[in-house]
């Protein structure tokens, strides 16, 4: 089974993640954990955290709302996207990890997975 940690902003997120996707994501053979970061997300503590959580499980993903960003000032979503994936990438690319960025929907963003090489 691939172990798959979700780095998520809150408990809204964490509820989503245990009652919506848990159950659907077990059946396709993966096991989705939410990692709660506990509010007050910033570029930094989010990457961070995934840089962190890499690891301990084969894939790292995301669930914040970027409404609540605290060092968002006048970026847009997009902006931000490519600010964690670059400091991502920065704190995980020397450890032989290969960042794999995906497209985002909406306001909330499901990150891309980093897997190992």
């Amino acid at each position: 089974m691939i172990r798959l940690a979700i780095s998520v902003e809150g408990d809204t997120e964490e509820e989503f993640v245990k009652s919506v996707l848990t159950a659907h994501l077990q059946s396709n053979g993966v096991a989705a954990m939410p990692i709660g970061l506990g509010g007050d997300v910033t570029v930094a503590k989010l990457a961070s955290d995934m840089a962190r959580l890499q690891w301990d499980f084969d894939f790292v993903t995301s669930l914040v709302d970027f409404y609540g960003f605290r060092d968002k000032e006048n970026l847009t979503r997009c902006e931000l996207e490519k600010l964690v994936d670059k400091d991502v990438a920065r704190k995980i690319i020397v450890r032989g990890i290969r960042p794999e960025c995906s497209p985002t929907y909406s306001g909330t963003s499901s990150r891309a997975c980093y897997s190992r090489m």
